[in-house]
C-alpha cells in the first residue's frame, strides 16, 4: 500500500509491461513507462531482460510474504475481533518488507542505467524526476463516499458514519504522506543517475520504517472501522473491493 512500484520484471519478456501495463504486483512502474520510451536496442533489451530474471526469485519471495501478511489483515477484519497490537506487529514486517523491495529496485535501476547511452541516460534523468515530483490527485472525501454508497446500498446513518471515519484517517495520515513524500525525495537524491549504495539506501528507509507501519495501521484501522458498521451482506460484498483511493492517498482502505 506505500507505493515504490516494484514492477521492472514485466518488462522481460520483451521490453514493454505486461499485466495491462502493470508491474508484477498491480502497480504501474515509472521505469516501464521510462524503458518504453527509450528506443532501446537487441542488445539492450538482452542485457535489460538478464537483470530482470536475477531479480526475479528475491522480489517474488517478497512480494509472497507480503501478500501472506495481507491476508493476515484482511482476516483480522473480517474476524470482528481487531487487535491492534497484532497489526503493528504485522505492518512492522510489511514495513521491513517494503525496504527490501526499495533496495531491489533501485539495485535493477542502477543495473539498467549502466547499458544506456549518454541520451537514453538523460532522457532517463528527466522523466524519472518528473515521477519524483508527480503529487497525485487526492480523492474526493465525497466522490469516496458516493462510491461506496452506491455499491453497498448504504444508509444515511451509514454515510455519515462513513463521512467521519474518513475525516479521521485523513487528518491521521496526511502528516505521514508529507513524510513519506521527504523520503522520495531524499531517495531519488541519493540514487540519482543511476547511483546505487545499499547501506546508505537501507539506512534512510530504515529511518523511515516506523512512517510506513503507521501508514498501514492507519488503513487497516479505517478498513475495519467501515467494516464495522456494515451489514452482513454488505460486509461480504465491501470486502471483495481492492483498496479505494489509490497510491499515496489518505483514503487509502
Amino acid at each position: 500500500m506505500i507505493t515504490l512500484s516494484l514492477g521492472l520484471t514485466s518488462f522481460a519478456q520483451d521490453g514493454k509491461p505486461r499485466n495491462g501495463g502493470q508491474g508484477i504486483h498491480g502497480h504501474h512502474s515509472p521505469v516501464e513507462f521510462i524503458l518504453r520510451d527509450l528506443n532501446l536496442t537487441t542488445e539492450q533489451k538482452d542485457k535489460v531482460r538478464a537483470i530482470f530474471t536475477a531479480e526475479r526469485s528475491t522480489i517474488k519471495t517478497i512480494l509472497d510474504n507480503n501478500f501472506t501478511n495481507h491476508q493476515k489483515l484482511h482476516d483480522l477484519i473480517k474476524s470482528g475481533d481487531f487487535d491492534l497490537a497484532q497489526v503493528r506487529v504485522i505492518a512492522e514486517s510489511l514495513a521491513n518488507n517494503q525496504i527490501l523491495l526499495i533496495v531491489e529496485k533501485q539495485r535493477g535501476e542502477s543495473q539498467i542505467y549502466a547499458i544506456l547511452n549518454a541520451d537514453q541516460q538523460a532522457k532517463f534523468d528527466q522523466t524519472q524526476t518528473k515521477f519524483v515530483e508527480h503529487k497525485p490527485m487526492l480523492p474526493n472525501e465525497n466522490r469516496l463516499i458516493e462510491m461506496l454508497s452506491n455499491k453497498l446500498a448504504l444508509t444515511p446513518e451509514q454515510q455519515t458514519q462513513l463521512s467521519n471515519i474518513l475525516t479521521r484517517q485523513k487528518e491521521g495520515v496526511t502528516p505521514l504522506l508529507e513524510k513519506l513524500g521527504q523520503f522520495h525525495q531524499q531517495l531519488a537524491t541519493l540514487t540519482a543517475k543511476g547511483r546505487f549504495d545499499q547501506i546508505q539506501i537501507t539506512n534512510l528507509a530504515g529511518q523511515y520504517v516506523n512512517v510506513m507501519a503507521d501508514l498501514t495501521v492507519a488503513h487497516t484501522t479505517t478498513r475495519f472501522n467501515i467494516y464495522s458498521l456494515l451489514t452482513t451482506e454488505q460486509r461480504e460484498d465491501f470486502l471483495r473491493f481492492p483498496p479505494l483511493g489509490g497510491p499515496g492517498s489518505p483514503f487509502l482502505f
